[in-house]
């Protein structure tokens, strides 16, 4: 099999590239070989035709394309990690555009990647606008505040606006921490009060009408009440009674009032005269002063005899009353 001679072919690691064949050996990829002076150049010389081969350019100094690379992996693995998907759309798709159209100006040849198709170039093209679009457009991830660490908000209608920014740091505001629902809290309270006493009247047999008199003296006693009580930031909202309890009973006053009729009193005694010879001691009857007076038809032996009946009003000298009722010879 005859070998192909020098020229620009598709890359066998990269199909999608093109890639430089000596003649006996593949060039590293993306590189060109300088050509002798007075010779023509590698972009001349055809892969099948000549108006197909990409033209020659400088490459790319020995270990530069991996340390590029390898600083692009890295700041999207730290826009990754640090959540900012939209900064990361943004530049990724931005700078396939970017290397899409320097392709396509360049016959091809790509920065960092190398010579590729012009259909590679449309396809990277695209979808490096596609990527940027979907980056600009969704919305931005809340901004953190870094003295609180409380995530904030951004206005979605005012991020399609630009404003000017000023030079001065803005000093970072602290978001105000949301206050706590406040709680109801519930105490319980004792409360002593007086408990009055009762009055009541009875009638007392044994006192005359008209004296009133207290039989029994009142005396007041007493009641605890719990309450419950809600508060709510310190303030009373609700106070009800759960429980009564009577710690002393009163005692209820009684006031007694007389109700016996009393006797009509006697009527007046008149005194006997001093000269009538009737003993002063008693009344209704003259009785005759002697060394002893019996009554009429009794057992006494006199030697004065009265009869009676008649009222003692003094001193019974002569034991006329002999049952004591203040009434003689009855």
């Amino acid at each position: 099999m005859a070998t192909p001679p020098p020229g620009w072919y598709t890359d066998p690691d990269v199909p999608l590239a093109w890639r430089w064949w000596t003649g006996s050996e593949w060039l590293p990829s993306g590189a060109f070989p300088e050509p002798p002076s007075g010779q023509p150049s590698a972009a001349s010389i055809p892969l099948g035709t000549a108006a197909e081969a990409p033209p020659a350019a400088r490459p790319l100094r020995p270990g530069l394309r991996p340390i590029v690379l390898a600083v692009i992996g890295l700041v999207a693995v730290i826009l990754a990690a640090s959540g900012s998907w939209k900064s990361l759309l943004v530049l990724g798709g931005g700078a396939a555009v970017v290397l899409s159209a320097i392709a396509l100006s360049r016959s091809g040849r790509m920065p960092l990647i190398g010579t590729v198709t012009q259909k590679v170039a449309l396809l990277a093209l695209a979808g490096g606008v596609v990527v940027f679009s979907v980056g600009a457009v969704i919305p931005s991830p809340p901004p953190v505040d870094a003295a609180s660490g409380v995530v904030g908000f951004v206005d979605a209608g005012s991020s399609s606006s630009p404003r000017a920014t000023s030079s001065a740091k803005p000093t970072p505001s602290k978001t105000p921490k949301p206050s706590p629902t406040p709680r109801d809290v519930v105490t319980y309270e004792d409360v002593v009060e007086a408990l009055p006493f009762t009055s009541s009247t009875i009638e007392d047999p044994n006192s005359d009408v008209g004296v009133v008199f207290v039989h029994t003296a009142g005396a007041a006693g007493s009641q605890t009440h719990r309450y419950k009580i809600t508060t709510r930031a310190g303030a009373e909202i609700s106070r009800e009674i759960v429980t009564t309890t009577v710690t002393v009973q009163p005692v209820a006053e009684v006031i007694a009032h007389g109700s016996r009729v009393p006797p009509p009193p006697p009527p007046p005694v008149e005194a006997a005269p001093a000269d009538s010879g009737c003993h002063s001691s008693y009344a209704d009857v003259c009785v005759p002063i002697d060394s002893d007076v019996d009554c009429a038809g009794g057992s006494g032996n006199g030697p004065s005899y009265v009869s009676g009946p008649l009222r003692v009003v003094g001193y019974d000298e002569y034991d006329l009353d002999r049952d004591g009722d203040g009434i003689a010879c009855d």
